[in-house]
C-alpha cells in the first residue's frame, strides 16, 4: 500500500472517529461540568450521590453498546460482502430486541429504585438523593441506551457525521437546562438528572431521524427473529460494554472501598476520580469506535492489511489523548481538583489531590487496552476482548482493589486501578502475539 493510499485511509478513519470523540468526550465533559454544578449549586454530598447513582448509567450505556457495536460489526460485514438486504435485516432485529429488553430494564429499575440504591452503595447521608436520581433516570433508560446505540449504528450506515450535530445538541439542552432546573428553578438533584435525561431524548431524537431519511441505507424492514442472529450480535457487543461497564463496576467497588476507608469524604473524593476516569475511557473509546466498523467492513473484503493500517491509526491517537489528560492531571492537579472542592477545606483538598496524582498513573496503559478489546471485537474475536474486558474491567480490578486497600489502606485505594491497566497490557500483548499468525491481524 502507497503513502497516497495510506493518507486516504487516515482521512476516512479521521471521518469516523471525529464525531465518536466528540460525542464521548462531549458527554464527559459535561458530566464533570454537572458534578462541579452539582457541588456548587447544591453540595459536595449531592455530587457524591450522582457518582453512587452512576453505575446504572454506565450499565444502561454497556447494555446500549452491545447492540451498537455488535450489530454495527454484523450489519459492516454484511454490506463488506455485499449482502444489503441481509444487514437491513440484521439492523431492524437488532433495534427491536435491544427497545423490548431496555423497557423491561426500566421497569425493574424504577420498581426497585430503593433497593438499588443499597446495592449501588448509597449511605445514610446520600440515600434520599441517590433515590430521587435513579428514579428520574430509570424513566429515560431507553433514551440512554438508545442512543449511545444508535450513535454506533450510524458509523455502520456510512454517516458518522450526523453524530457532531446530536451531540452539540445534547451538549447544549444539558447545560442549558442544568442552569434553569437547579439555578434557577431550584430543584435540586431532581433537576440534575432531568437536564441529563432530557439531552438523551434529544439526542436519540436526531439519530434515529436518520434512520428514517433516504440518505440513510439501513432501513427497517420486515425480518424473521432469530436467536442465533440475537447470539451473534450480543457476542459480539459483550466485550466493548464490558469496557463500558467496568465504569460502573469501578464506581460500585471503590464508593465502598472509599466510604470504609475515610467515610463521607471519601465518596467525594472518588467522585473526582470517576469523572476523570470517565473521560479518558469515553475519549478512547471514541477512537476505538471509529476504527470497529472500518476494520469490520475491512475484515468482509478479506483485507488484513487494512485491518491492520486502521488498527495503526487507533493506536496513534490514543496516545495523542491519553498523553493530553495525563498532562492535565500531573500539571493541572490544582485546578482540575478546585473545580469541585474548595481549597479552603484544606483536608479533603490535600487527599484529593494526592489520590488524582496516584490515579493518574492508569491512564498510560489504558489507551493500549481499550483499543484492543474495539480491535479484538472488530475481528470477532471475542474470546480475546472478553476475557481482556473482564481482566481489566471487573474481575481483575476488584480483587487488586480489595487487596491493595487491605495491604495500603487509602493509597492502595488509588493505586489498584494503575496496577491492573499494566497487568491488563501483558495480557493484551499475549493475545496479539498468540493469535497474530491464525488470525493474520
Amino acid at each position: 500500500m502507497n503513502w497516497k493510499e495510506k493518507r486516504r485511509h487516515l482521512f476516512i478513519y479521521i471521518k469516523y472517529m471525529i464525531p465518536s470523540l466528540f460525542d464521548l468526550s462531549v458527554y464527559s465533559i459535561c458530566s464533570m461540568i454537572s458534578g462541579m454544578m452539582t457541588s456548587k449549586w447544591i453540595n459536595a454530598t449531592a455530587m457524591g450521590a450522582v457518582s453512587v447513582a452512576s453505575p446504572y448509567v454506565s450499565f444502561i450505556y454497556a447494555y446500549g453498546l452491545i447492540y451498537g457495536v455488535g450489530g454495527a460489526t454484523v450489519v459492516s460485514v454484511y454490506r463488506g460482502r455485499g449482502e444489503e438486504e441481509t444487514a437491513k435485516k440484521a439492523f431492524t432485529l437488532n433495534l427491536t430486541f435491544m427497545v423490548a429488553t431496555i423497557l423491561a430494564i426500566a421497569a425493574a429499575a424504577f420498581l426497585f429504585a430503593n433497593q438499588l440504591a443499597r446495592l449501588l452503595g448509597a449511605t445514610p447521608e446520600n440515600m434520599e438523593y441517590v433515590i430521587q436520581y435513579l428514579r428520574i433516570t430509570a424513566l429515560f433508560t431507553l433514551p440512554y441506551g438508545f442512543s449511545y446505540s444508535l450513535s454506533m449504528l450510524l458509523k455502520a450506515d456510512g454517516h458518522p457525521l450526523v453524530g457532531l450535530a446530536g451531540s452539540a445538541a445534547a451538549s447544549g439542552t444539558n447545560l442549558i437546562l442544568l442552569f434553569v432546573l437547579v439555578k434557577v428553578m431550584h430543584m435540586d438533584i431532581a433537576g440534575v438528572a432531568l437536564a441529563t435525561a432530557m439531552a438523551q431524548v434529544v439526542l436519540s431524537i436526531i439519530y434515529f431521524s436518520h434512520f428514517l431519511t433516504k440518505r440513510s441505507t439501513l432501513k427497517l424492514v420486515r425480518f424473521t427473529f432469530s436467536w442465533k442472529e440475537i447470539g451473534r450480535i450480543v457476542q459480539l457487543g459483550i466485550p466493548d460494554a464490558l469496557s463500558e461497564a467496568s465504569s460502573g463496576v469501578f464506581a460500585i467497588i471503590f464508593n465502598y472501598l472509599a466510604f470504609r476507608t475515610m467515610g463521607e469524604d471519601g465518596i467525594v473524593i472518588f467522585s473526582i476520580i470517576n469523572y476523570i476516569n470517565l473521560l479518558a475511557v469515553q475519549m478512547l473509546l471514541g477512537a476505538t469506535q471509529g476504527m470497529q466498523p472500518l476494520v469490520s467492513f475491512a475484515k468482509g473484503k478479506k483485507d488484513p492489511a487494512l485491518c491492520k493500517l486502521y488498527l495503526r491509526f487507533a493506536r496513534i491517537f490514543s496516545v495523542v489523548i491519553v498523553a493530553a489528560i495525563f498532562s492535565i492531571c500531573v500539571f493541572g492537579t490544582d485546578w482540575v481538583v478546585s473545580g469541585f472542592i474548595s481549597p479552603g477545606d484544606t483536608h479533603i483538598y490535600a487527599q484529593a489531590r494526592r489520590a488524582l496524582l496516584i490515579f493518574s498513573g492508569s491512564l498510560i496503559p489504558v489507551g493500549f487496552n481499550i483499543v484492543s478489546i474495539g480491535y479484538f471485537s472488530a475481528m470477532e474475536l471475542p474470546k480475546y476482548s472478553q476475557f481482556l474486558s473482564l481482566f481489566r474491567g471487573s474481575v481483575g480490578i476488584t480483587l487488586i482493589g480489595i487487596l491493595l486497600a487491605a495491604l495500603l489502606g487509602e493509597t492502595g485505594i488509588w493505586l489498584a486501578v494503575p496496577v491492573a491497566e499494566a497487568l491488563g497490557v501483558m495480557v493484551s500483548v499475549f493475545f496479539l502475539v498468540k493469535g497474530r499468525k491464525k488470525y493474520q491481524y
